[in-house]
């Protein structure tokens, strides 16, 4: 699971162009690496693949603009500019939530729906303290265990759920 961040705009022939910023980047990066390698043991283990759930919505004053949702965003971003074949991945979009606390809701009820035994979560640094705490609430109660961190550098930060 992907958390989003707010999108980069940029102007160009007077359309307005959305796309991630280096931080997003860094989380699609984290979090696609994980999803190859989970997804290869499990084809090992002959196990149900992974989903890599992207999650981010568009903030309520720019419904109507022509702004597409973070999880949208994060899609576009590793089948374009990362030049991967998504069609292998099996990648769910939720695209609703606004904030930290939205994402876990939402992301919550597509597990629920998937029936996923466990989740790892990927975030920045900067944004793990609260993410941590806000999943391992909503979450608790889910996979009846507490939430751990598993990596965290700099640029991403990723614990499991």
């Amino acid at each position: 699971m992907v958390l989003g961040c707010a999108l980069e705009a940029s102007s160009s022939d007077g359309d307005e162009q959305w796309s991630c910023p280096v931080l997003l980047q860094r989380r699609c990066d984290t979090a696609l690496e994980l999803y190859l390698a989970r997804k290869k043991s499990c084809l090992e283990e002959d196990r149900l693949p992974p989903l890599l759930l992207l999650c981010g919505g568009i903030p309520g004053v720019q419904l109507l603009s022509s702004k597409p949702s973070e999880a949208r965003a994060m899609l576009e971003y590793l089948c374009c500019a990362r030049g991967e074949d998504m069609s292998h991945v099996d990648c769910v979009l939720e695209e609703q939530s606004v904030n930290t606390v939205e994402n876990a809701l939402f992301a919550r009820a597509l597990l629920v729906q998937t029936q996923c035994s466990s989740v790892h979560v990927v975030t920045s640094a900067l944004h793990e303290e609260r993410a941590g705490i806000i999943f391992r609430k909503l979450f608790q109660v889910l996979f009846s265990r507490s939430c751990r961190m598993l990596d965290c550098s700099r640029s991403s930060c990723v614990f499991f759920v």
